[in-house]
Parts: C-alpha cells; structure tokens; sequence
C-alpha cells in the first residue's frame, strides 16, 4: 500500500486520461483535488490542489501535495480528484497512510 509522506512532496500523477467514446486521450481535462482526514470527510486539509496536464504527453496529468501540508502520522487521508471534461465530471478517491519517510 502506498502512503502520503510527512514532510515531502508528494506527486499526484493521473497517466492516460483516455476517452474511450472518443478514442482518443484527454489532453484539456480541468482536474483539482481536496485532501481530507478519513476522521473528518468534508474538511480539506489542502483545498482545490491544481492538477496540471503534462506538455506534450497523451492524457498525463501531474500535481503536487506541498512537503508544508501538516500530515499527522498514522493517520488516513483520502486524496478526492475532481475531473471536468466538457459537461462531465468525473470523482476518484484514493486514501492513504501517513507516515515519515525513512531511509532504508
């Protein structure tokens, strides 16, 4: 299982957005993402996180949770992407663990 680092960025990647109706990739999606505490849904901890597409890539996405986000270890955060594409909007949520990065 992945976990959410304290203390580092941590990268928000979204790789080939994809439009199966369309067949073709998405390269002009509008994507925004909140942080919340499992302990406490509807409460961002960071709020509206840019989820910028990568340049020249098909349908790549990437952004970034700030290394400042204050995180409290062992504790669960589900990350809530929002996806716009024209009038359709899609949600993703994914959550996590906290904890401190240690090098092995």
């Amino acid at each position: 299982m992945a976990n959410w680092y304290i203390g580092c960025d941590n990268v928000i990647t979204l790789t080939g957005l994809y439009d199966t109706i369309e067949a073709a990739y998405v390269n002009n999606a509008t994507i925004t993402a909140d942080l919340e505490a499992v302990a406490a849904p509807g409460v961002p901890i960071v709020g509206a996180l840019a989820i910028a597409y990568v340049a020249t890539s098909d349908g790549n996405y990437r952004g970034i949770i700030p290394a400042a986000t204050a995180l409290a270890a062992r504790t669960f955060y589900t990350l809530i992407v929002t996806i716009v594409i024209g009038a359709t909007t899609l949600t993703y949520k994914v959550t996590r663990k906290a904890i401190y990065y240690t090098f092995a």
